[in-house]
């Protein structure tokens, strides 16, 4: 029988973790394993619309890259995550990006196994470009899906002496210059904001200068004279974020007073003490431990609670020589630092460590994607617990941080001061979280439970399932356990396999036959495969646009759960409306509470092929805006009222840059020069029957915080 490693544990991981989204999963084993480009897909993606070119604005060297091919952007998931791959590195066992010419979709495969379908953040129109002193404009500058990244000091003086961060290969490709010259970056920000709704965040970093006095001086000076140079563009204080090092309070004074940006970025990088002299001698040399962190919880007296942000680099802390002995010991030390800092208002996030041969700590394995993913949720649980919200650093204006990408269903409403429950609501994730002995993070045991219990929380395992009762192994022995599941969603299925109540029989599971649960409205399935039978290769289709994760597995012990679209299953439904048909509808989304939310789909439209609904959004920081992704997670239906009849649709795509993006805002700006499209969600039609009862009411949209992009007129002079 065929096996699919990866798939099995997306499959173990979904059903351990039934609240974390299945495609941030999906882009930490991205991450993790890595993913190659196929010669087909290097083929199509020398195209202009993706071709993003030889320059490497951080100069780092991948000797996998060829001349002969330009790379492409970063990699764009269905529901818009982000997923930052290092092409032309080598990994192991990485997935493959193919091409698929007859569909023109690149799928990701694992072996011949396809999991879904891929894209890729556009070639932006700035690319190709040159400055008036003939600077590539794409040597100045990283992208990401509505991100621009600005690099003002190509270099970083921590290395003299031996002084750079371990895990740093930032500079080591040979071609790094020292300071950037300011009239470039102006003119390459000016370039890039001619295209319409193409950025929404500019951010500014570089290698670290520790001259003059204080330490920082001269590049303090230097960052301010950037950020007042783009800032000439602008009406007042724009999206804006700046990684550098710890300064002063005088110089963060400084900083904030004498430029427009919005947020501030010191990057702790790891918050064991130890660990951050060995790691990270320069920023030891030159601050130090308890100094950082004064100066990075001074930093919210100038920029506010919610506006400073730190992060560590997930994984250096457990490398050797000097690191945790053990997941769980890391685990808890990182769930420590972000419950000090966010008691302090300052947003602590994780970024994935990628070993690099020119780093210090050279190739050396990476921690097990449970570790990630354990890390990422409690990140994420502890920051809600506090009441910090995301203004930058989110899924669209980054995308190097899991644990922000889960922040898409939270409300973005700031909390003030700290909640009284904050602490206590913290100390629970951090003990839910550490991992004590008799648990395995390799195993994926969520917890010990004892034999015999009549409750537990299991990992899934080896499986015999028959006739409607499905038998799961004991989280501690391994023993069979028997329950009944009746007709449920992906989303309740994995739920009750943490909840419902288990009893151990002290026998090992025999295996069994496959049992398949089905909610056709949502059009989602799972598939509990037997260890015997062969994994079957579902067939893969997506139309344009879009089309969900497919995590179609089988472990060779138990149990496999397969996302299977039913949107292709049947024949298409009748899509002919009037424009004031659309105009009365009413879309229902899911609720954060298990209820739905009624509300006006305004701009709601066909396709221009007219085979699906798309619909723009003016803020995400909605009921809808949550609602929308939380159906396409966890299978939940989306329900539209529309002209006498109600169809079942399933979320296809989110659109936040590219040509589907870019005609409704085009289109947004017609109307109104003051409209704002955040995001574009597009919907594939699984049923429409005529419906005799009358649509349930509309409610209005609460929008939590706006969203601008860089172009809109309030920002611009």
């Amino acid at each position: 029988m065929t096996r699919y490693p990866k798939c099995e544990e997306l499959a173990r991981l979904s059903a351990a973790h039934p609240g974390f989204s299945p495609y941030v999963l999906l882009k930490l084993s991205m991450v993790l394993h890595g993913a190659v480009l196929s010669e087909a897909a290097l083929r199509r993606l020398q195209a202009d619309e993706y071709r993003f070119g030889e320059a490497e604005p951080f100069d780092i060297g991948f000797s996998g890259r060829t001349a002969q091919y330009a790379m492409p952007g970063p990699v764009l998931l269905a529901d818009g995550t982000f997923v930052y791959i290092n092409y032309g590195e080598a990994y192991a066992d990485p997935y493959v990006i193919g091409y698929d010419a007859k569909t023109d979709t690149f799928p990701l495969l694992e072996g011949d196994k396809t999991l879904c379908a891929v894209d890729f953040v556009p070639r932006p129109a700035f690319f190709g470009k040159r400055t008036t002193k003939g600077t590539p404009m794409a040597s100045l500058a990283d992208v990401r899906a509505q991100k621009l990244i600005l690099t003002a000091y190509r270099g970083c003086d921590f290395w003299r002496g031996g002084d750079r961060c371990g895990f740093c290969a930032f500079f080591t490709g040979g071609g790094a210059a020292g300071p950037v010259v300011i009239q470039d970056i102006q003119e390459t920000v000016r370039e890039a904001l001619k295209e319409p709704g193409r950025f929404s965040e500019l951010y500014l970093s570089g290698g670290s200068d520790f001259s003059g006095t204080p330490a920082f001086e001269n590049e303090l000076e230097r960052y301010i004279r950037v950020w007042q140079a783009i800032g000439e563009d602008f009406t007042s204080r724009f999206p804006s974020q700046l990684m550098a090092p710890a300064y002063t309070k005088r110089q963060l004074r400084r900083l904030y007073d004498e430029t427009k940006i919005t947020s501030y970025c010191p990057n702790i990088e790891v918050w064991d003490k130890e660990l951050f002299r060995s790691l990270c001698p320069g920023k030891q040399k030159h601050v130090g431990y308890e100094e950082w962190l004064r100066r990075t919880c001074d930093a919210v007296e100038v920029f506010g609670k919610g506006n400073v942000y730190t992060q560590m680099v997930a994984g250096a802390e457990l490398a050797k020589p000097g690191g945790f002995p053990s997941e769980g010991a890391a685990l808890a030390s990182n769930l420590e630092a972000c419950d000090f800092f966010a008691k302090h208002g300052v947003v602590f996030l994780s970024t994935i460590w990628r070993p690099h041969k020119a780093a210090r700590l050279g190739f050396q394995p990476m921690p097990s994607l449970d570790y990630y993913v354990n890390l990422s949720e409690g990140l994420h649980d502890i920051r809600a617990a506090y009441g910090l919200t995301l203004a930058d650093d989110d899924y669209k204006t980054c995308g190097n941080h899991p644990d922000s990408d889960l922040c898409r269903l939270d409300r973005a409403e700031a909390t003030a001061g700290i909640p009284e429950d904050a602490e206590a609501k913290a100390k629970q994730v951090r003990e839910r979280y550490v991992l004590e002995s008799g648990e395995d993070a390799e195993t994926g045991l969520s917890e010990d439970v004892a034999c015999g219990a009549e409750t537990a929380r299991v990992a899934v395992g080896t499986s015999s399932a028959e006739a409607g009762n499905l038998s799961l192994p004991c989280g501690l022995c391994g023993a069979e356990t028997d329950t009944m599941l009746s007709e449920v969603t992906v989303a309740e299925f994995a739920a009750d396999i943490e909840r419902l109540p288990l009893k151990c029989k002290g026998s090992s599971a025999e295996g069994g036959e496959g049992i398949r649960l089905q909610n056709a409205a949502a059009g989602v399935g799972i598939r509990l495969q037997s260890a015997a039978s062969e994994v079957e290769q579902e067939e893969f289709e997506r139309a344009e646009g879009g089309g969900d994760a497919v995590f179609s597995v089988g472990k060779a012990a138990g149990v496999g759960i397969c996302l299977q679209s039913a949107a292709e299953a049947s024949a298409s439904p009748d899509l002919s409306f009037t424009d004031a048909d659309l105009a009365s509808a009413v879309l229902c989304v899911p609720d954060e509470n298990g209820g739905t939310f009624p509300f006006r789909p305004t701009g709601l439209c066909l396709s221009e092929d007219g085979d699906r609904f798309e619909l723009p959004l003016a803020s995400e920081h909605t009921e809808a805006g949550r609602g929308i992704p939380r159906a396409m997670w966890f299978g939940h239906e989306v329900a539209l009222y529309l002209a006498g009849k109600r169809l079942s649709l399933r979320p296809a795509r989110c659109h936040i840059t590219g040509k589907t993006f870019a005609r409704h805002y085009l289109a947004a700006k017609r109307t109104d020069p003051l409209a704002e499209v955040a995001a574009v969600w597009s919907f594939s039609v699984l049923s429409a029957e005529p419906c005799a009862a009358p649509a349930p009411a509309p409610l209005p949209l609460h929008t939590d915080a706006q969203e601008l992009h860089l172009d809109h007129p309030s920002l611009r002079k």
